[in-house]
């Protein structure tokens, strides 16, 4: 039974890993590189040790909107649309688990940095590189908001199309 358990949540990071596009997706990311960029200005410009006090007052919000986005998601009831998300062909990822995945992603990384922040706060991390890569997953989190946003709007976009599409042949 153990092995059964563990295997399920091997699988389930394995499924969310290649269905994200794995390491090669997330260094072609641009919200990465941004978020490198504005983590560096800011090291930079201030030497910010406290980004765990900010990320505890906004990531608990934001993982609630992204929570939300994804029900949104998974709660659309036009089985023409749902068809064509989720049409494979061949070994390729679906659209619908390309975006599911997206928003695992958002959710996943956000709540590691709310899981970071508490530990930063509490332990009293004063190391600068360490603040340095929390401040980092800080800011990437706060990216995928953009990225949370453009997801929404691809999708609109594809229900919009499908809608479309029936609204004409029944005419």
């Amino acid at each position: 039974m153990n092995k059964t358990i563990s295997n399920l949540k091997i699988s389930q990071f394995g499924l969310y890993y290649k269905s994200y596009g794995g390491f090669k997706a997330l260094l072609k990311s641009p919200y990465i590189w941004y978020a490198l960029i504005v983590s560096l200005v800011i090291l930079i410009t201030q030497g910010y040790n406290t980004w765990y006090e900010d990320a505890l007052s906004i990531l608990p919000d934001i993982v609630g909107f992204s929570i939300g986005a994804y029900a949104i998601l998974l709660s659309i009831n036009n089985q023409t649309f749902i068809k064509l998300l989720a049409s494979k062909e061949g070994d390729k990822i679906t659209p619908y688990m390309t975006i599911s995945s997206a928003f695992c992603h958002f959710i996943f990384i956000q709540t590691i940095t709310i899981l970071t922040a508490i530990l930063f706060k509490y332990a009293k991390v004063e190391s600068a590189f360490l603040n340095a890569i929390g401040l980092f997953l800080f800011i990437y989190s706060l990216m995928l908001i953009l990225a949370t946003i453009f997801s929404i709007l691809f999708l609109s976009n594809w229900l919009e199309k499908v809608i479309n599409s029936n609204i004409k042949t029944k005419n």
